[in-house]
């Protein structure tokens, strides 16, 4: 901090002679006036003052002022004399000035920054100034003269309501070119909602542990942000998808993240379990959206129910196709057993052993027929019952179609 030198005092005396007086006259003025006077520790009134009557040898002048340090000197009375002192409080001022805000961290646009400061200084104001350091280069510079109290203090209400997102130096400076500044940021409500939800998403993530993320968990740490969010005034929709490619189905879907409006049309895409805010991911702007956990929660029933029906059309589907494979190798013996019938036996006069051994094949092949259509019945149910799951599977979809936005 810049210091002045300390100037030299400078005392008017103005002489008359009195014949035989014991006391003198002492005329006392000061630049800035109405400082308090005192001589060897007696209040005398304010400047300009005269003392009268005040006894020959020397004395102790004290001038105090509220805006100036202490001023003193030592001065000479002589008897019959009218002396005179001119005082300028200023030559003992230290000139400085400090800066701060009323509070740390950013402010959102549209609030006050409170600034205050202390500016030791003989003028009664302090000029504060405002200039972007970074931003869009629209927010032309201000200048503020504020006043300054009695105590050395200021303060003044710095509205934000022009100013674009981005930091900002304020400095407040003197006449006598002491300077002092400091950073502050302003934020856009976009810009302030953003922090927000990444300081929830965030934090949660540290204070979460789960176990492998598979959709359910990512599910119920979508809901849990979701709650967050919803609760500090910000809009938000649960998002499930899959982000590591386009153009699956619905129930393809094996993950759940959460999307915030930071600003109007604006959705900033939360990834729950990794806990960050996403950037520049359009994957993560797609996929099918919930606005309530009610809906949400109405989807992950269906879904615990689409995917057990998966599981039994799966398993209806094997069973179908073994039951086919089987039905085809014993079509496949019924028709070797006809095919050598009939060369056997068909079309020509039998004896009566070649009567016989055509009898016990016919016979072999009616069982064989019995087979054959029993696993033809059978598959046909099962085919049947893998059509219902089907049916039950499009009409679950339909419903979760319904729920997802």
């Amino acid at each position: 901090m810049k210091r002045l030198p300390l100037l030299l005092l400078t005392i008017g005396f103005v002489l008359t002679t009195g014949c035989g007086a014991l006391s003198g006259t002492l005329e006392i003025a000061s630049e800035p006036a109405d400082a308090a006077v005192y001589l060897d520790g007696e209040y005398c009134g304010t400047t300009p003052c005269t003392v009268r009557d005040l006894d020959a040898g020397s004395h102790t002048l004290e001038l105090r002022h509220e805006r100036y340090p202490t001023w003193q000197t030592e001065i000479e009375v002589r008897m019959g004399e009218e002396a005179g002192v001119v005082a300028d409080l200023a030559e003992n001022l230290v000139p400085e000035v400090d800066l701060a805000c009323d509070r740390p961290g950013d402010y959102l646009q549209g609030e006050e920054i409170v600034v205050t400061g202390r500016a030791v200084t003989p003028w009664k104001q302090v000029n504060l100034t405002v200039e972007p350091i970074d931003g869009d280069g629209s927010f032309v510079p201000q200048s503020y003269q504020v006043e300054v109290d009695a105590e050395y203090g200021f303060e003044y209400r710095l509205p934000t309501g022009t100013m674009p997102g981005g930091r900002y130096r304020l400095t407040a400076s003197l006449g006598t070119g002491e300077a002092e500044n400091l950073t502050v940021v302003v934020l856009t409500e976009g810009e302030a909602n953003v922090a927000v939800v990444r300081e929830i998403v965030e934090t949660y993530r540290e204070t979460h542990t789960y176990s492998d993320a598979d959709f359910f968990v990512c599910a119920d740490m979508a809901l849990d942000v979701w709650n967050m969010i919803e609760t500090r005034g910000i809009d938000a929709k649960i998002a499930i998808g899959d982000v590591e490619r386009s153009g699956e189905e619905l129930h393809e879907a094996d993950h759940a993240w959460v999307l915030a409006e930071t600003s109007p049309g604006v959705w900033t895409a939360l990834e729950t379990t990794g806990g960050f805010v996403v950037d520049d991911d359009e994957q993560y702007q797609e996929g099918w959206f919930f606005d309530t956990p009610r809906g949400f929660k109405e989807f992950i029933d269906l879904s615990n129910r689409y995917n057990a029906g998966v599981e039994q059309y799966d398993d209806l589907e094997k069973r179908y196709n073994r039951k086919v494979e089987r039905y085809n190798d014993e079509l496949e013996e019924l028709n070797d057993l006809i095919d050598s019938h009939n060369e056997r036996y068909a079309g020509r006069w039998l004896t009566p052993q070649e009567y016989e051994d055509a009898e016990r094949m016919e016979e072999r092949i009616n069982e064989q027929r019995v087979v054959v259509a029993q696993l033809d019945g059978e598959a046909e149910q099962l085919s049947r019952e893998i059509d219902g799951v089907e049916r039950d599977l499009e009409a679950l979809e339909r419903q979760m179609r319904r729920l997802a936005g």
